[in-house]
């Protein structure tokens, strides 16, 4: 079974095992139509929980699961991920992809392959557009924009960039 993260376990919220949900995921009202969900440190250590109430409010997402009824057990499941099966996922439209889809692509640039990408910076974390972060000594950056990313294939774990000269180290 695949499964495919989708945020991290918050903090305690109330006294009946609800806790704060920080999404990955920009489209948060798709968690209304979980049933399932995965909760675990890794996808190997995952716990499948049965979804009860999901809110949304100021403070962002509130979950509460049918297994988990006292804060002290909500406690446990701080800061770990929330997962979905592969078969309950949406899968991204295209263009679009999935942040572990892209982590451990080989990118090339031209004839040449500069790396891996190794993570992700996301448009909500304070950045103008995503960029992907290629390994290396320095790490490159590579802005997800039409200009610079001319292809992608996630089945076969490529990406060809196009115009990256001012992303690349200078030799």
């Amino acid at each position: 079974m695949t499964l495919y993260a989708l945020g991290k376990v918050g903090k305690t919220y109330g006294i009946r095992g609800q806790f704060k949900f920080k999404p990955f995921i920009e489209y948060r009202k798709r968690l209304l139509t979980l049933l399932q969900v995965y909760i675990g440190p890794s996808e190997k250590e995952a716990v499948p929980y049965e979804m009860s109430d999901i809110r949304f409010n100021r403070d962002g997402v509130i979950i509460r699961l049918r297994e988990i009824t006292k804060r002290e057990q909500a406690k446990t499941l701080n800061n770990q991920v929330l997962f979905v099966d592969e078969k309950d996922a949406v899968h991204p439209p295209e263009g679009h992809y999935y942040i572990h889809d892209i982590v451990g692509c080989t990118v090339t640039y031209g004839r040449k392959k500069i790396g891996k990408i190794i993570d992700v910076h996301r448009k909500r974390e304070g950045f103008s557009q995503d960029i992907w972060v290629v390994e290396g000594e320095p790490e490159i950056w590579i802005p997800v924009l039409p200009a610079f990313i001319k292809s992608v294939d996630v089945k076969k774990k490529k990406v060809v960039v196009q115009n990256a000269d001012p992303f690349l180290p200078e030799k």
